[in-house]
């Protein structure tokens, strides 16, 4: 029996299911950012909050790529090998 590690095999989906996906992200960020943006016209020191939670948001995301790339490089050389 092998072990399989997620992001190992080759996603399943066509690219028309993921479109849709993106398209709604893609808006939902563009109404979020909008919001923020009314939100600091009134209230200007809402803009320096935004930019320190993404801030360290930006810090979470590069962790976890670095971290996963890593792991997953480790994993592939380190697996033992089945007959």
């Amino acid at each position: 029996m092998t072990t399989r590690f997620p992001g190992s095999s080759k996603r399943s989906g066509s690219p028309r299911k993921n479109g849709g996906t993106w398209v709604a992200l893609i808006a939902l960020l563009l109404i979020a950012g909008s919001l923020i943006g009314i939100t600091s016209l009134i209230m200007p020191q809402i803009l320096g909050l935004v930019l320190v939670v993404a801030g360290f948001l930006f810090f979470i995301v590069l962790h976890y790529f670095t971290w996963g790339q890593w792991l997953t490089r480790y994993l592939e050389e380190n697996a033992p090998e089945d007959e």
